[in-house]
């Protein structure tokens, strides 16, 4: 609820307008509580992963206007905005594109370092996750993005950086859950009624 879809979308369309850098949408297919992906589904790779892009397309809209969504299918036609399953990232090579890979909570460290290391010359990797919202059962510390974000290496590199967002925005239920699921993760004190 923080913007960090609409705001990277927002830099990746500028980078294809400004330069012409083609939009690479990569997100984990997992399943709320329920693991990885959902079986075998028909169609093409766009076809099956068009539930998990869902997200980029509804911000896509709404940040190109009214003209969004005819915009979009012209994007697509054009193979200037791309949609890549991290189930087919190894052995490619992504050059001169705008890489995003959101809900990255959600991915193991190999996934992340596979994921990464893909990124070729003159592509800008931008990766998105809330660590609050893991939806596989595992601590925030063992998750591919905790691992990266908290590394020295990282930290100390001239080619990375991390910018945090606060303020929830979607609404305010999502405000709510948020706070409850932070007082949840706190021990209770001594005297309190849990």
């Amino acid at each position: 609820g923080t913007g960090k879809t609409t705001l990277a979308l927002g830099y990746a369309l500028d980078q294809w307008f400004q330069e012409q850098k083609r939009i690479v949408l990569c997100k984990p297919t997992v399943m709320v509580g329920e693991g990885r992906a959902f079986g075998p589904v028909p169609g093409d790779v766009e076809e099956k992963y068009a539930p998990y892009l869902a997200s980029y397309e509804i911000a896509i809209k709404r940040l190109l206007g009214p003209h969004g969504k005819s915009q979009l299918e012209s994007m697509k036609r054009k193979k200037d905005i791309e949609y890549v399953p991290i189930e087919l990232v190894r052995g490619s090579e992504f050059e001169n594109c705008t890489f995003l890979l959101d809900e990255a909570q959600n991915m193991s460290w190999h996934e992340l370092k596979t994921v990464i290391s893909r990124m070729g010359k003159g592509t800008k990797i931008i990766i998105m996750g809330d660590l609050r919202q893991i939806d596989l059962d595992c601590r925030p510390e063992d998750t591919g993005l905790h691992k990266l974000i908290n590394s020295a290496p990282f930290m100390g590199s001239p080619v990375s950086s991390q910018i945090q967002l606060t303020a929830q925005y979607r609404s305010p239920i999502t405000k709510l859950i948020a706070d409850v699921d932070e007082w949840l993760a706190k021990p209770p004190s001594k005297g309190s009624f849990i």
